[in-house]
């Protein structure tokens, strides 16, 4: 049992750099959690059949033990009550932390002594590995080629295991013995493809000769902008204790991201983590979850201090450099699962002395049976999910050769199999209204073409609603409703107010994007109400004075209400702001000048 354990370990260690395979949108991503969750149920049901075979549970006592406990306690609190539909959480950044949990428990309980020994020499390989495909990317100059989610996540795998391979060395050289040549190989091939890793991700620099703009300039949050969400997210007593729930960070993002980050490249990215793990957690899993992490920490660091011999163990230095990565960048799935082995590797040192008690009972075959039976659910689950990510999957690539049909039957059949995601909602109200559009637009409509109208009509107002009850904080979900009820004005009575209550709502789920007060302004322009129109274009050039298209809008609306010298100021505004000689500046130019004679006149 503990060499089957082991074995299932150190595969999920060398395949989670590598594995890349085309089971979703962000197929790189859902690779690496759909590995991670397989492994963790498979760890579960190791865990159970052990419990079935021996009627036995072994327990470690340790402050390790009570701090996986309570970690995964929050977890799971944050999981389901922070959200009426959890399944969204459970296959994102929950599930990532869960199975750190489970990897880290489960993994110190039954593998074999030889996974800590074995462990560094699988990853420095897969590492190894890894590094040799940046030489890929760097020539293609295609992310697509990446076998993890980014070249910062790279250079960041990269970073953990030359720190555990220099502490090899160091600490082999010290003991007077022979480094192999397969660590030489390794750390070589390591240090190079951290170099070309690096250099890919270095700030673009158009006018250097020495370093030319690079492809994969990583956008990361803002420091400031993450700690500002997280404090006005504790003044709410409901979230500041659960948070948001461990994958919608992008929700408290979009609700209290500050003005001012719109005079930012930032702007209109949505993030959807913190500039660190800390702030992430904060957000996500509340005060609870980044207490349970900042307590796994000190308890690392403790137990580094007060046991010595832990420095000569290359594990140790892969931990330090693990929780170091957290402080300083946003969570990635590959980073917080690695985290997760690292840490089960180390808990299974020798040097660490932990009480172990096993208790023989008839009844323990009844816990193992529960276990089986969440491993069967827990699997069943995992694999509808995945099978309606690929559906997803082949559903995008069908639109992109305009198999307008054939993605909307995929479409259709990811729905089916996870009812549950709003993103699969969204998409599909969108596929429905555009087919609606352009049935609309033939001639000569048979009975039949029109009653298909009248039902992708109703299916993209059904789809749209679905997403805003599955989760009503996201913005998207409005914005989506709101724009499926614009496009049936000219069809449907009440259609321009129900889109107006919409944006209303997407404006109370992310209040200072200026996007959704010049769409509801342009709503209320459309149909000739322009003093509301004009008050929302201010508003929106409160929100980001220097956007041209807040400006152009409420020029519009001024000079449709007859304030021609206003009208004059604000298409002037917009020519300081957009580039001389493009097409939108002839525009306005043009425009300026016809005001300019009306009001001579």
């Amino acid at each position: 049992m503990k060499k089957i354990s082991s074995a299932t370990l150190l595969t999920l260690t060398a395949l989670l750099p590598l594995l890349v395979l085309p089971i979703g949108e962000t197929f790189v991503v859902d690779t690496k959690q759909f590995l991670a969750l397989l492994v963790a149920l498979i760890l579960l049901a190791l865990a159970g059949i052990k419990m079935l075979i021996k009627k036995s549970i072994g327990i470690t006592f340790s402050s390790f033990t009570t701090i996986l406990v309570i970690f995964g306690a929050v977890i799971i609190a944050a999981i389901f009550f922070t959200n009426s539909y959890p399944v969204d959480n459970l296959l994102g950044f929950g599930g990532v932390y869960l199975t750190i949990i489970l990897l880290a428990y489960l993994g110190t309980n039954l593998a074999d002594k030889k996974f800590n020994q074995t462990f560094l020499t699988v990853f420095g390989a897969s590492a190894s590995l890894l590094s040799l495909s940046s030489i890929g990317i760097n020539l293609s100059h295609n992310l697509l080629f990446g076998l993890v989610e980014s070249p910062l996540v790279a250079a960041q795998i990269l970073v953990v295991a030359l720190a555990g391979l220099l502490a090899l060395v160091i600490i082999t050289l010290k003991k007077s013995k022979k480094v192999t040549l397969l660590t030489w190989a390794m750390l070589a091939i390591i240090v190079a493809g951290l170099g070309l890793n690096l250099y890919s991700i270095l700030p673009a620099q158009p006018f250097s000769p020495i370093l030319p703009a690079q492809p994969f300039s990583p956008i990361l949050p803002s420091l400031a902008a993450s700690y500002w969400v997280a404090i006005d997210m504790l003044r709410i007593p409901q979230t500041a204790i659960l948070g948001v729930g461990p994958n919608n960070y992008h929700l408290a993002y979009a609700q209290f991201k500050p003005a001012w980050i719109n005079q930012t490249s930032l702007w209109n990215i949505q993030f959807t983590s913190g500039s660190n793990l800390p702030l992430t957690l904060l957000v996500s899993t509340g005060v609870l979850g980044l207490a349970s992490w900042l307590y796994l920490a000190l308890k690392i660091l403790k137990q580094i201090k007060y046991q010595s011999k832990l420095w000569s163990s290359p594990l140790t230095w892969m931990l330090l450099t693990l929780l170091t990565l957290q402080l300083l960048l946003p969570p990635f799935t590959s980073l917080l699962v690695l985290f997760g082995l690292v840490l089960a590797a180390w808990l299974s040192l020798p040097v660490h002395k932990f009480k172990q008690i096993t208790y023989h009972h008839q009844a323990i075959q009844v816990l193992g049976v529960v276990l089986l039976v969440g491993f069967g659910f827990g699997a069943y689950g995992l694999a509808r999910a995945t099978a309606a990510n690929y559906a997803f999957f082949i559903a995008n690539k069908a639109g992109q050769n305009n198999q307008i049909t054939q993605m909307y039957q995929l479409q259709q059949k990811a729905i089916l199999l996870n009812p549950y995601l709003a993103n699969y909602r969204r998409r599909y109200a969108l596929t429905n209204l555009s087919i609606a559009t352009a049935l609309a637009n033939k001639t000569n409509l048979t009975d039949q073409e029109q009653a298909n109208i009248l039902q992708l009509i109703q299916q993209a107002i059904r789809e749209s609603r679905a997403a805003t009850q599955l989760q009503p904080a996201d913005v998207r979900n409005w914005q989506v409703l709101a724009q499926v009820y614009n496009n049936l004005t000219d069809v449907a009575k009440g259609a321009d107010q129900w889109a107006v209550n919409s944006y209303v709502q997407a404006i109370q789920a992310s209040p200072s994007n200026p996007d959704l007060r010049i769409a509801l302004g342009s709503i209320f322009y459309n149909v000739g109400q322009y003093d509301q129109a004009s008050q929302l274009f201010t508003q929106a050039i409160g929100l980001k004075p220097d956007y041209a298209n807040a400006h152009y809008n409420l020029a519009n609306t001024l000079k449709n209400q007859g304030k021609l010298t206003e009208a004059i100021i604000s298409y002037e505004n917009v020519l300081s702001l957009v580039e001389p000689g493009s097409k939108d500046y002839k525009v306005a130019a043009e425009e300026l000048t016809a005001v300019r004679q009306a009001l001579s006149q």
